[in-house]
């Protein structure tokens, strides 16, 4: 029996033609030739699949969370082709596939670390934007708080920088401490909790994540418990909020069972907001926050 007619039994007995290349050591287009020739209609080149809907519904959710083909194939030890086939027509561009790749990679923040950042945010910290639609918190500090920063950096393991600060930012022309912290799974969230159009904007729903934890590091950033021959009054430096927000601060501030009165200064004919408490209201938040300043190098701020 010729050659020929062994390669067209082969194939009728469910070789494919790449299994006929590799037993007879000759191309895919010159079986395809000698199958015409012989009157072979060719089958299609990839079978019919099937697809189970549990197979759909684990490669679409692994899709989702970030992983890339290869690393489902991995996961799955479903073919290559079975997973291009399910996600025919799903694509995401390389930022998002980026942005969730650092989401998976991210490390889970704990609930203290979580009011560290809510607290401080009301304060001298940020979060700023990045290009991977993912987003960074800063945390920047002056020269005589050097062991507060070292505190913040060691409370959430952010980088520790020191930054000189250009026109109008924190300390302008001086070297200030700043700490970063990138986690591309938990700041989204606390971003979508404190921002609104993009920016940074006291709200309910935010001030309701808060505790005394969050408090005391806003004390620590923000506020100031000033000597005075007149009766010594706690204040939070607000006067970067609306009248609107600093209301809502009131309020909430109400619930930890100190209600602080909206004060103002007045600066190039703009009215700027703050907290102040009276005595006894003061000495109440004092007793919240105090456990949470002690080693901190903030305590100046109670004593």
């Amino acid at each position: 029996m010729d050659r020929d007619t062994l390669i067209v039994k082969d194939y009728d007995h469910g070789n494919t033609i790449i299994e006929l290349t590799q037993k007879y050591g000759i191309s895919k287009s010159r079986i395809s030739v000698i199958l015409k020739n012989k009157g072979v209609q060719c089958r299609n080149v990839r079978p019919r699949i099937r697809i189970l809907s549990s197979e759909k519904e684990l490669v679409e959710n692994l899709y989702t969370s970030g992983l890339t083909i290869k690393e489902i194939w991995n996961e799955t030890k479903l073919t290559k082709y079975k997973i291009r086939k399910i996600l025919k027509g799903k694509t995401r561009s390389q930022y998002d596939s980026i942005s969730l790749k650092h989401q998976r990679n991210a490390p889970k923040i704990t609930n203290f670390q979580r009011q560290v950042i809510l607290g401080t945010l009301l304060g001298d910290a940020s979060l700023i934007k990045t290009k991977h639609r993912s987003y960074v918190y800063k945390h920047t500090q002056g020269q005589n708080h050097l062991s507060y920063s070292k505190h913040i950096q060691d409370i959430l393991n952010a980088n520790f920088l020191i930054e000189k600060g250009g026109k109008g930012s924190f300390n302008p022309g001086s070297s200030n401490y700043v700490n970063r912290l990138w986690n591309a799974n938990e700041l989204p969230k606390i971003a979508k909790l404190c921002k609104i159009s993009g920016k940074k904007q006291i709200n309910q729903n935010w001030l309701n994540q808060l505790n005394e934890i969050a408090l005391a590091y806003w004390f620590m950033d923000d506020g100031s418990y000033p000597k005075s021959k007149k009766k010594r009054r706690v204040n939070l430096h607000t006067e970067g909020f609306s009248f609107k927000e600093n209301e809502i601060l009131q309020s909430r501030l109400q619930d930890f069972g100190c209600r602080p009165q909206i004060k103002h200064r007045v600066k190039k004919n703009k009215k700027y907001y703050y907290l102040t408490f009276r005595v006894y209201e003061g000495k109440r938040f004092l007793e919240l926050v105090k456990p949470y300043v002690y080693g901190t190098g903030m305590e100046y701020k109670i004593n």
